[in-house]
């Protein structure tokens, strides 16, 4: 019945103390999705790299409602012992939650999923070494990365690239 008041916020989330919260902000944390093809974000802050998207494709959502994407980029989830790569993560402005695909995650990081009802561990494929720990929070998963602590903001030096060329990487 909240679903679309900003203000409200589930129980879990209320007081404000890191012991609460889970020592990051449910607006700006990444949510593990099972059913999402790809990464989502509406902040192109949250991309290392970033290309304006030219194509015509869109975001279909839960109620049929096609959203246009605006840019598609890479990111990374730097805070753990080994980072995870997000590869073609896409930057759909209107969305308001930042989405993690389950299946795009475990092809580009060789890694695997235990979800349960309560929690979700993601491991790394060989070692079996747990690399995110996170619990469910109003019926969604959080992936608790410390925003605080991440490095958001990468430099690199590159050739700027036309898209067939990316492509064809």
């Amino acid at each position: 019945r909240n679903r679309f008041n900003h203000a409200y916020q589930a129980e879990e989330y209320r007081g404000g103390n890191s012991a609460t919260t889970g020592g990051y902000n449910p607006e700006t944390a990444w949510y593990l999705d099972t059913g999402a093809t790809d990464h989502l974000t509406n902040d192109l802050d949250r991309l290392t790299v970033q290309e304006r998207y030219h194509g015509k494709d869109q975001v279909q959502v839960a109620n049929g409602t096609g959203l246009s994407i605006s840019h598609i980029g890479h990111s990374i989830i730097a805070d753990l012992t080994r980072p995870l790569t997000l590869k073609n993560v896409l930057c759909v402005p209107k969305i308001n939650r930042h989405f993690l695909s389950a299946s795009r995650l475990l092809f580009d990081n060789d890694v695997f999923i235990e979800l349960y009802r309560d929690v979700f561990f993601v491991k790394d494929l060989v070692t079996k070494k747990t690399l995110l720990l996170g619990k469910r929070q109003g019926g969604l998963y959080p992936v608790p990365i410390d925003r605080s602590t991440s490095t958001s903001h990468y430099a690199s030096s590159s050739v700027k690239v036309s898209p067939s060329q990316w492509h064809r990487r």
